[in-house]
């Protein structure tokens, strides 16, 4: 029952914050961590290769979707098993146009490609939006689309090409966050923005926005996706190689229950974070157990790039942020 006129212990005024919190990350469809797609990576479709050379080719690409690694199949720790692809291969078929689907014994693979020395990318993935500014159009925008999307096959990299706004109705070029908002709200994790050089045909202007990174290239409409997947993959491979620790977060800055939703976004968001939850809350201060790949020291290196949380101190267990809106 609801007594207006007397304050609440200061436990049960923390319990109300956690309840409310909880229910305000629900009503503006926080994600769990990130949206990752499970890829197929030891699946590849080959094309152009002669019939003598498919399956070494798959195996090539196999590779690269594997480790994350543009080089990997040049790598030479990893020529043994380009060497010996087909004791992996376990079926193929003809597809359409040409191409051949080849299936390689996963399991076995990764193990192999671990005890040669390489690293694996996990093969739940970011799901990255695809926004193109100025829009093609017509012949040009289907051939655009299938060489980001092959491109992006070829990287193990789930991609979506979208009409995003990446500009506003004055044609005044968007902020990160907002871009990035509107392609949470689409499901996705990050969003790579190409840009059309208009003085060079065939050059475009990149840049892959996540929660936790900004950075940006130029070059072919392929480099977009390779390197967004180098982006993306280097970070995953890194924290991903870690060991899970239990650590405590506390965040100061943390005025309403909007600034409880977006830290708890933010924080889920973190590659390496595996779990997360509010367990305190009092004054402007809020505190969340996670889950983390590599600890307190590895979240803080995680948010070298954000722009609303900051490390103020911290260790292996325990962490100090300040949260800017």
């Amino acid at each position: 029952m609801n007594q207006p006129h007397r304050s609440p212990p200061e436990s049960l005024r923390t319990r109300g914050w956690m309840t409310l919190a909880a229910v305000t990350l629900g009503l503006l469809g926080v994600m769990p961590a990130w949206a990752l797609r499970p890829v197929q990576v030891y699946q590849v479709t080959v094309r152009g290769a002669s019939a003598a050379n498919v399956v070494t080719e798959g195996m090539r690409e196999a590779l690269v979707r594997a480790t994350g690694r543009r080089d990997a199949a040049a790598a030479s720790q990893l020529n043994g098993i380009v060497q010996d692809a087909a004791q992996y291969l376990k079926g193929s078929r003809s597809l359409p146009g040409g191409a051949i689907q080849v299936d390689f014994d996963g399991a076995r693979l990764a193990q192999a490609i671990v005890a040669a020395g390489g690293t694996l990318w996990d093969s739940n993935r970011p799901f990255t939006l695809v926004a193109i500014n100025p829009v093609p159009s017509g012949p040009a925008a289907d051939a655009l689309r299938m060489q980001l999307e092959q491109t992006a096959e070829a990287r193990g990299l789930p991609i979506s090409v979208v009409p995003l706004a990446v500009t506003d109705a004055a044609g005044a070029t968007l902020s990160d966050e907002v871009v990035l908002h509107s392609a949470q709200a689409l499901g996705g994790d990050a969003v790579l923005i190409g840009h059309a050089d208009p003085a060079n045909a065939g050059l475009w202007q990149w840049h892959l926005v996540s929660s936790y990174t900004s950075e940006g290239w130029s070059g072919a409409a392929d480099a977009g996706i390779n390197g967004a997947a180098d982006s993306l993959a280097s970070v995953a491979v890194e924290v991903g190689s870690k060991p899970l620790q239990q650590i405590v977060v506390q965040v100061g800055g943390v005025a309403t229950l909007a600034d409880y939703a977006h830290v708890e976004q933010l924080l889920r968001a973190v590659p390496g974070v595996q779990t997360s939850g509010l367990t305190a809350a009092q004054g402007d201060h809020a505190t969340f157990a996670l889950g983390v790949r590599g600890g307190g020291e590895a979240l803080l290196h995680a948010l070298a790039g954000s722009q609303h949380l900051s490390g103020t101190g911290g260790g292996e267990t325990q962490v100090q942020l300040t949260y800017a809106p």
